[in-house]
Order: structure tokens, then C-alpha cells, then sequence
């Protein structure tokens, strides 16, 4: 659990000393699902009941990606399409290709699913040749598809299996392009709400075969949960994230006081 804490809070916070090569794990990404997961819950307490329902669907959200996900971190065919049958109005199904550092976020919306996809981690060139944060926006394109599609066995046991099942090498952005064209030929495009977000990153390399990169599982839970929020009937969509994110690191560094974390982590 302590190799867990420290992976989660050198994503999260990038301290001064960070590793020098890629820490990427299955278990640790789980790990960081159920911390954001344990920390939505925690939060019911500390707000007024008035507003509590407006977080169950991201809370349901986070447990559905658990849910979706086998021990290597790779998404289950057979659990996706059942989830996606069973979505009710409201629902969201957010999937995260890490071998095509892709996302997609289905949304269930009346008779309607929406199909939102993007790029997850910028490129190493991005991060490199960039001084500061990259300024970038979120969703890229969507579809909005009808019910009976999904209702479909015939097309839905397919889609599914494609989106579990994206082509294992890095082929940049030709296969969700590819999944984005399928589902507009059935579907419409559909303009949804998007947000901008100035992100760090940083590419660390010594003597390691594979750079040290932040996290894109991180970066996709956070673009799930602001996208959401802003599907709210909520005035204040980008303060509340904020101040959730603020909740979160706290919940963290929490576990990291209980844990003993050497200070030099903590204050740096």
C-alpha cells in the first residue's frame, strides 16, 4: 500500500524528486480508481444533502470503471456490452484504452447515447518543446447514437469487442478516428460542452529503458469528472471540481501523514 501512496502523490502533486523512469502498474492504477472512488464517498459527508445527488453519477461513474477493468488494466468486452445494456438516463461509462492512450465516455441520455472520444496524454514532443502547461481541450469529437443501435446485439457485441480490443501497438490516432467514424455512420455528430485545462507533464529519463511520463489514467479521471459535473443542472459546474480536487489532494495527504511519508516528500 505505501508503493501505492507514493505512486498516487507523485502523480497527483509532482513533488521535487520524482522517478526517473516509467512507474506504470496495474495495481497501482487500480489503486488510484479506488482512492478517487473512496474519496467522492467521503465527501457525501461534508456537504449539504441538497447537493449530495448531484455527485452520485460520478460516484456510480468511477465504480463502473472499476468494474470494467481486468488485472492487467485493459477493459472486458463481455462486462462493457452487459454495461452498457443496463445503462440507465444519467449513466456514464467511462473507458479508458491505455494501448491507444484513448478515452471514450459514453453517456446515457433519455433514448440517446453519447460517444465522446480523445486524446489522453499529450506526445513526448508536445512535452518537451512546450515551456509551461499545455493548453488543451476536452472532449475531442462526439456522436450521439439512439438506443435501438445499442439495443442491437448485432452491433452492439461488436463495438464493444473493438473498444476492448484496440489494435495493442501505438498506431496515434487512426483507430479512435476509426471507432469515431463507425459510430457516425449509425450516429449523428453532436456538439457537447467542453473544457480547456492547462496541464503539467514531464518526461524523465536515466539509465531506464522507458521515460517517466504523469499518469494519463489520472488525467482521463479528471477530464471524466469535469465533463460530468458540467452535465449538471449547476451554475457553478468548474468550482465545485476545484474544490473537490482540493478535497481529494487533502484525502491524500492524509494517507500520507498515517503512512509516515518522509517529510521530504510531504513539504516539497
Amino acid at each position: 500500500m505505501r508503493k501505492d501512496l507514493n505512486y498516487i502523490v507523485n502523480h497527483v502533486f509532482l513533488p521535487l524528486k520524482l522517478p526517473q523512469k516509467n512507474d506504470s502498474d496495474d495495481a497501482k492504477g487500480a489503486s488510484f480508481i479506488e482512492g478517487l472512488r473512496a474519496a467522492l464517498k467521503s465527501l457525501q459527508a461534508h456537504i449539504p444533502e441538497r447537493e449530495r445527488s448531484e455527485w452520485i453519477p460520478c460516484i456510480k461513474m468511477v465504480g463502473n470503471m472499476l468494474e470494467l477493468r481486468d488485472q492487467f488494466g485493459g477493459l472486458v468486452a463481455e462486462k462493457m456490452e452487459a454495461m452498457l445494456r443496463k445503462m440507465i438516463d444519467g449513466d456514464i461509462l467511462p473507458l479508458h484504452v491505455r494501448s491507444q492512450n484513448a478515452g471514450l465516455i459514453v453517456r446515457k441520455s433519455s433514448d440517446q447515447y453519447s460517444f465522446e472520444s480523445f486524446e489522453v496524454s499529450p506526445t513526448t514532443e508536445a512535452v518537451i518543446g512546450t515551456k509551461g502547461r499545455l493548453r488543451r481541450c476536452f472532449p475531442g469529437p462526439a456522436v450521439v447514437i439512439g438506443q435501438d443501435r445499442i439495443a442491437d446485439a448485432n452491433f452492439l457485441k461488436p463495438l464493444a469487442e473493438y473498444s476492448s480490443n484496440l489494435m495493442p501497438r501505438r498506431l496515434g490516432k487512426f483507430d479512435t478516428e476509426l471507432l469515431t467514424g463507425i459510430l457516425r455512420a449509425v450516429g449523428q455528430p453532436l456538439d457537447v460542452p467542453r473544457i480547456y485545462k492547462h496541464t503539467r507533464d514531464d518526461v524523465l529519463w536515466k539509465d531506464a529503458l522507458k521515460p517517466w511520463r504523469r499518469s494519463p489514467l489520472w488525467l482521463f479521471l479528471r477530464v471524466a469528472l469535469q465533463t460530468s459535473l458540467m452535465r449538471n443542472d449547476d451554475e457553478e459546474p468548474h468550482a465545485r471540481y476545484k474544490s473537490f480536487m482540493l478535497f481529494f489532494m487533502t484525502h491524500v495527504l492524509q494517507g500520507a501523514l498515517e503512512a509516515s511519508m518522509p517529510s521530504d516528500t510531504l513539504f516539497s
